[in-house]
């Protein structure tokens, strides 16, 4: 508390009577004084005199002390003729608001946080603070936790050349509009959602695929988008909206992240399409592999067969009657070369002696293959 005894010691007996305090006593957050005439209360964070009372001493008579129950908290004034109870009420209930004015915004929080409104007001004004700061990342954060408006706060970092503070503001924006189940939302909600998610997918493919950055900085933004890609929340809005995350990442020219998100969603069909258009032959028989759809093999071994002929024969025969031989005809008539000639015979074989095929085209294709490329395996099978 500010008392400038400096002053007060040149002070007459009746100015210092009234000036000095005769006792006082200290609350959590504030001092109370007792003067000649009357009672004050400061507050101990600023100083600021937040009540005061007179005394008519003629009616209570003169004040003697002022004491405060450790117990109870309770606070007495004493005349020479009557005690006085002080009652204190939610005395910390402005708390939050000075310490906000002094920058001391841990704390303001702490004591706004039981009241919405402060608390808005509270995290407004600190991520203000630190945004004129320079700490975007910081400002962000508490950005996000506020009611601003999106499109107000948007603009404050679509300037930034630094794109992360802004994508880190719409994901936890994201993440607090899908705290309820997807199935639960309204559609205003619904399309929310979709709109930040499809932002934000464009905003990670931008950053990936940056002209004239090094391979580190790619993999970085890449490993982040991959993770966000894979939330729960995010892979059901991408599967409910398919159509337009293929064309945006399309528009990228990432054929990469095209074949990523096929896989993600379960849409193997365009994977393998997009791993062959890319000339990634390997990459799509694995895809083939993986997946349960015994359709794909029909589609795709055919054109698999003329570049990876022996693995994609051992891919087959691996799948063993959960395919259907006469469906893979197509693949098997593809003989441009000897090796894809081979390996049509090998399968035939085993789809003859381990799959036990009763089929007369089957049979009848292994044996014209032996007929012309194979006498003693005629004679063999003819025995």
């Amino acid at each position: 508390i500010n008392l400038d005894f400096e002053k007060t010691m040149h002070l007459s007996y009746g100015e210092r009577r009234l000036n000095i305090p005769k006792a006082f006593v200290l609350t959590e957050y504030h001092a109370v004084l007792l003067y000649a005439d009357h009672v004050r209360a400061i507050c101990l964070l600023n100083q600021e005199q937040v009540y005061q009372e007179a005394f008519d001493e003629a009616r209570v008579g003169k004040p003697l002390s002022i004491e405060r129950d450790e117990l109870t908290g309770s606070i007495y004034v004493y005349t020479v003729k009557t005690v006085f109870n002080l009652r204190v009420t939610r005395e910390e209930r402005n708390v939050w608001r000075i310490y906000l004015d002094k920058g001391q915004y841990e704390l303001a929080t702490a004591h706004a946080a039981e009241d919405p409104e402060h608390l808005q007001l509270v995290l407004g004004q600190r991520a203000d603070a630190a945004f004129a700061d320079g700490s975007y990342q910081v400002a962000a954060d508490y950005y996000a936790e506020t009611d601003k408006s999106f499109e107000e706060v948007c603009l404050k970092f679509m300037v930034l050349p630094d794109k992360r503070p802004i994508i880190n503001y719409v994901k936890k924006r994201l993440s607090r509009m899908t705290t309820v189940e997807t199935d639960e939302l309204d559609e205003d909600r619904k399309n929310s959602i979709k709109a930040l998610v499809i932002w934000l997918i464009d905003l990670y493919l931008i950053q990936i695929n940056m002209p004239d950055k090094d391979e580190d900085w790619r993999i970085s933004w890449q490993t982040e988008y991959d993770e966000f890609m894979m939330e729960t929340h995010v892979l059901s809005c991408t599967r409910h909206n398919r159509e337009d995350v293929r064309q945006l990442i399309a528009e990228h020219a990432d054929p990469r992240n095209m074949a990523q998100f096929a896989i993600a969603i379960g849409d193997y069909d365009e994977v393998v399409g997009q791993q062959l258009k890319a000339e990634c032959f390997a990459e799509a028989l694995q895809t083939l592999i993986n997946q349960r759809n015994p359709e794909l093999f029909y589609k795709y071994a055919p054109e698999l067969i003329t570049r990876l002929p022996k693995p994609t024969v051992d891919a087959l025969m691996a799948q063993g009657s959960r395919l259907e031989v006469e469906k893979l005809v197509p693949t098997l008539i593809v003989m441009e070369t000897r090796e894809q000639r081979e390996q049509t015979q090998r399968y035939l074989e085993f789809a003859i002696y381990k799959l036990n095929t009763t089929n007369d085209a089957i049979h009848n294709f292994l044996l014209h293959l032996y007929a012309e490329h194979e006498p003693k395996l005629l004679m063999k099978y003819l025995e």
